[in-house]
């Protein structure tokens, strides 16, 4: 048996745990504590977090509910209400927000703490102000169902489930910028930040459907029939999709192949719902009737099943904890799993809990109660309170482009009368399961992070005043107090590639294609890289990436006085960016521009047309046709190629001509 004190009370109450427990450990950033039991060689683990409810009025048949990592505020949809009731994260205290009609979904993007609300009966979608909680309206197809926001991209999608369109939302402008074309019935929507893909699944039809965020490229991919919740695992790029028709599950690759597998624990009917662990590489996927949820290993594709209770209609997964919760409408209460598969807990809820949705800053699960006017908010029980606190510096509007970012952590310590030195700050990205990190220096401390995908993440961190220990031995060791958890939620935006070089590209008959470097960071106005080749069927400019691009965006040719010249199209191909120009005269200086290379990366070069400056001195001279001359008669080569003026795969006596021609002329200012 084990004792546990109140710290508060100092009231006692016993656990029972194996026979002659001779130890303890606490781990105070997951709540479990360890018991070794000696004489049956077991250990106890014991889940120390008390679990407690709160039901908060929301309105009529709540449908949906999301919550605002940043603010920490919840926002349920009321169907029959035709308003969104907004739950303050810390008070409780409920705002009732007017919108359209049949609210469905919601979707929250905290970097603008707008909140998008899809109204189904009204062809509408709602953006909710998060600050003012006040709704304006954006016009989109019939019947809009699911939304979901990319927050590295800014762009918010919505399917319209008559339609059977996507609508895209810009998050900046608040404008429906494309409609795409889905398969039918387009019900769900979810987003691969890491990839910049959406997913929609189909309902009542055997596709998804499956959009380059960047190019709004369309593929239907073949799945299970009748596809209903879609998850994604960034780690893996891999999407998970639950079918509500043939029971099975859909595994959706990167390259789009898809493997099918059919859940065949016995009465596993109707699937509506699925959830992913990415730290574990588990999924977990609830059905609409029956009992049990069951629990996939992502590596092997094994199918555990688990009880849950009646009628599992949505399943999420806190990958902070490794907790599942599961909301089962035919029971009225929520089932909580530890994610290897022990049963925690059963907790009630409202009548026929349906939607949930973590808060994984501040440990808060909200659930969405169908058949009556109450969100359930489950709160993990709080660490007492420590005055020890970290406190982690925030990025510019909580945002960056940099893979691998690094932030600066500060401490401060009220214990009185006297106060121990901060020893160490430990910190983790996304979770609080895998190894913590030691933060560099003695104070400030510096946590550096490496190689992170775009979208999303919460960095965790916590101070020590003492030597830290993981366990409580024989009364001679002591585990340290900690202090508070700190959470700091960012988006790692798109990166945008980096431009690794400039080049005139053109092709010399049988002996090649051959690329004269351009000084991009001269200016139009300055001793810019001469191209002294003839036009031929026009000029290539070459923009080389240090990335693949994907998108090439708008190219812009202008003069040296910024007036437009000739024509210019752009081009993506591998990691470049190919822009044709045609009807440049010559004797011309171009400054070419592109803008939004792969929707986030600028770039410029300016360079000068001149046929016969082979020596780039900015005009043809006798130094020119000496030049020429002591190459005739030889191919073009990688050391001789622009002496060949005329492209003709040999410098010959027409290259020589052409200089002829042309000697006295100066590039133009």
């Amino acid at each position: 048996m084990l004792t546990v004190l109140d710290g508060n009370t100092d009231a006692a109450h016993q656990l029972y745990v194996g026979y002659y427990p001779a130890a303890v450990g606490v781990n105070p950033a997951t709540n479990r504590a360890y018991v070794m039991n000696q004489s049956d060689n077991s250990v106890s683990v014991i889940d120390t977090a008390n679990n407690t409810v709160a039901a908060v009025v929301s309105g009529s048949n709540p449908q949906y509910v999301a919550v605002n990592q940043v603010t920490g505020d919840a926002y349920a949809t009321n169907y029959f209400g035709n308003d969104v009731a907004a739950v303050d994260g810390t008070t409780g205290a409920v705002t009732r927000i007017p919108v359209g009609g049949a609210p469905f979904a919601a979707a929250v993007s905290h970097l603008t703490n707008r909140i998008y609300v899809t109204n189904s009966d009204a062809n509408t979608v709602s953006v909710i102000d998060g600050a003012t909680r006040t709704a304006s309206t954006l016009t989109v197809g019939n019947n809009p169902h699911g939304v979901a926001v990319n927050t590295a991209t800014g762009r918010v999608y919505v399917a319209n489930y008559t339609d059977s369109t996507l609508s895209v939302i810009d998050d900046a402008t608040q404008n429906v910028i494309a409609t795409l074309a889905t398969g039918p019935s387009p019900h769900v929507v979810v987003i691969n930040e890491a990839t910049d893909r959406v997913y929609v699944s189909n309902r009542w039809n055997t596709t998804v459907t499956v959009v380059d965020g960047m190019t709004n490229t369309i593929t239907n991919v073949d799945t299970c029939f009748s596809p209903e919740g879609i998850a994604i695992n960034e780690r893996t790029n891999r999407a998970y999709v639950a079918c509500y028709s043939d029971y099975s599950v859909s595994v959706i690759d990167g390259n789009n192949a898809v493997t099918t597998f059919p859940i065949v624990t016995p009465s596993f009917t109707s699937m509506v719902s699925i959830a992913v662990n990415p730290v574990t590489n588990r999924i977990y996927a609830g059905k609409d009737s029956g009992g049990s949820i069951v629990m996939i290993d992502g590596a092997t594709n094994a199918v555990t099943a688990l009880y849950s209770g009646t009628g599992p209609h949505d399943v999420a997964v806190n990958p902070v904890t490794n907790k599942v919760y599961v909301a089962n409408g035919g029971s009225d209460n929520i089932s909580v799993f530890e994610g290897a598969s022990a049963f925690l807990s059963i907790i009630a809820a409202g009548n026929e809990p349906r939607s949930i949705a973590i808060d994984r800053v501040r440990q808060k699960t909200y659930i969405a109660n169908n058949y009556d006017a109450v969100v359930t908010a489950i709160t993990e029980s709080a660490m007492a309170p420590v005055p020890l606190v970290a406190a982690i510096s925030a990025l510019p509007g909580n945002q960056t482009s940099l893979a691998s970012p690094a932030f600066t952590i500060t401490t401060t310590s009220s214990y009185a009368p006297t106060a121990p030195p901060v020893q160490a700050v430990y910190y983790q990205l996304d979770t609080w399961q895998g190894a913590w990190q030691k933060a560099s220096g003695t104070g400030p401390f510096t946590a550096p992070l490496a190689n992170l995908t775009t979208g999303t993440h919460i960095l965790y961190a916590f101070a020590v005043d003492g030597t830290e220990s993981s366990s409580v031995g024989g009364g001679a060791t002591a585990s340290p107090l900690i202090g508070r958890m700190a959470a700091y939620v960012f988006t790692v935006r798109q990166v945008p590639p980096t431009l690794h070089a400039v080049l005139s590209r053109k092709t010399h008959g049988t002996a090649g294609t051959f690329d004269f470097p351009v000084n991009a960071t001269t200016p139009i106005a300055g001793s810019v890289t001469v191209e002294p080749r003839v036009i031929g069927d026009g000029h290539n400019i070459v923009f080389d990436f240090e990335s693949a691009i994907r998108v090439p965006g708008a190219v812009t040719a202008v003069n040296a006085a910024g007036a437009p010249v000739g024509s210019a199209n752009a081009s993506a191909s591998g990691n470049s960016v190919i822009v044709a120009l045609t009807a440049i005269p010559d004797n011309q200086r171009v400054k070419v521009s592109l803008t939004g290379v792969n929707g986030a990366a600028n770039a410029t070069a300016s360079i000068g047309f001149l046929v016969g400056d082979v020596n780039n001195s900015l005009g043809v001279t006798s130094l020119d046709l000496s030049a020429l001359k002591t190459r005739s008669g030889k191919a073009a080569a990688s050391d001789t190629f622009w002496y060949d003026l005329n492209l003709s795969g040999t410098i010959a006596a027409a290259d020589i001509a052409t200089i002829k021609a042309r000697i006295g002329r100066t590039l133009a200012p």
